[in-house]
């Protein structure tokens, strides 16, 4: 064997211990959610959303006397590209992730995944008016209210 297809043949089995290391934690984390309660269908969701490198925000609903308030963090999302979009039963929000930001927060794993937007939608259990929504947006904080006095079954 040639010191080429040795140096080649120690890659190769470098790179396919890399791929088994990386398959065994993820099913070591598969498990562990699984065993906390985390429905399978969760997992499989936010899989694909890494796939599509997208990532889903923490969000807040609040149910208040005359509105509902969503509050949805936007850590690491560029200012600029904050999209919010209400109709009639669904509140979407997009935004494109600064690349330095998810470095910071994947650190040595960053290299493996490059997220590049954050996509969120929810599906409002009711109707509402979109001209009564108001959304302020408050650095990378979206405030989404919501007047009790705009909801709305539909029929």
């Amino acid at each position: 064997m040639s010191w080429f297809e040795e140096e080649f043949e120690e890659k190769r089995k470098r790179i396919m211990d890399m791929i088994r290391d990386a398959f065994r934690r993820i099913r070591e984390m598969e498990d562990m959610l699984l065993e906390e309660g985390v429905e399978e269908r969760v997992l499989d969701e936010r899989f694909t959303m890494l796939s599509r490198r997208q990532m889903e925000p923490l969000y807040t609903i609040i149910d208040r006397d005359e509105e509902v308030v969503l509050v949805v963090e936007l850590p690491g999302a560029r200012r600029d590209s904050i999209d919010v979009i209400v109709t009639e039963n669904e509140i979407r929000i997009e935004a494109h992730l600064e690349e330095e930001q998810v470095r910071r927060a994947l650190g040595e794993y960053s290299w493996y995944k490059s997220l590049e937007r954050i996509s969120w939608s929810h599906k409002l259990p009711f109707h509402v008016d979109p001209s009564r929504v108001r959304v302020e947006r408050r650095g990378l904080r979206v405030v989404i209210r919501i007047p009790k006095a705009g909801i709305y079954h539909a029929p």
